[in-house]
């Protein structure tokens, strides 16, 4: 019984170690990278729309691309998009700064030059990032700046 305890402990300790479920693109040329994070919209994740459309245009310029979904292990959707502020802004702000730090220590990217960039939902998390100095600046795209109205 002592065991079966033991190998829980150590495979839900290594499950939660994980970042939150992200995609990532590097460009062509030489690293390490500078980043953009992008976070994303209430629409929810969408690697074509982040990774395929959006991206293009930091891949072009030589940055790395990272893109985390913070709403997915959560169970967050479009329709239940003020729970990412009301239940799990902690839990998201933990999650966020996590990925953050991964970031920095992927061997490709330049752990000085992080930065994000947001739509909509995911402006107040780069505005988070950038005004606790977890990455160098933040843009935020048509973000959410009435937090006391959501």
């Amino acid at each position: 019984m002592q065991e079966l305890a033991l190998l829980f402990l150590l495979l839900s300790s290594s499950v939660l170690a994980e970042p939150i479920f992200h995609e990532k693109k590097y460009p062509e040329g030489k690293r390490p990278f500078a980043a953009v994070v992008q976070f994303h919209t209430s629409g929810e994740f969408s690697s074509k729309s982040y990774i395929s459309d959006r991206g293009e245009f930091f891949l072009k310029e030589g940055f790395a691309i990272y893109v985390p979904d913070f709403f997915k292990r959560h169970g967050i959707t479009s329709k239940t998009r003020k729970k990412t502020w009301m239940a799990f802004r902690k839990p998201i702000e933990k999650e966020l700064s996590e990925i953050i730090e991964f970031i920095k220590k992927d061997p490709k990217i330049d752990p000085n030059n992080v930065f994000a960039v947001a739509y909509s939902n995911g402006g107040y998390w780069a505005t988070y990032m950038a005004a606790t100095k977890q990455v160098n600046a933040a843009s935020s795209h048509y973000g959410v700046w009435q937090w006391g109205k959501i």
